[in-house]
């Protein structure tokens, strides 16, 4: 399936840059709004690589926030 975000642009697999999405996740950096979202998007092939990052990114702005908030 074919995958675009909120402004229309074409998403792509995070591996192979395929435009056939399987599965995607949307991943908000730490103080920022939806319109700014990062798409993680995995083809058939990729699905758990690009699960993988998806994990990775949370993890990291989870860690930026807890630094941020003095914890």
């Amino acid at each position: 399936m074919r995958v675009t975000n909120y402004y229309g642009d074409v998403q792509t697999c995070v591996v192979c840059k395929s435009e056939e999405i399987e599965k995607y996740n949307v991943y908000t950096p730490p103080f920022a709004d939806a319109i700014n979202s990062r798409w993680i998007c995995g083809c058939k092939e990729h699905t758990e690589e690009a699960y993988k990052v998806f994990l990775e990114k949370t993890s990291q702005r989870m860690d930026t926030l807890m630094r941020s908030s003095g914890s």
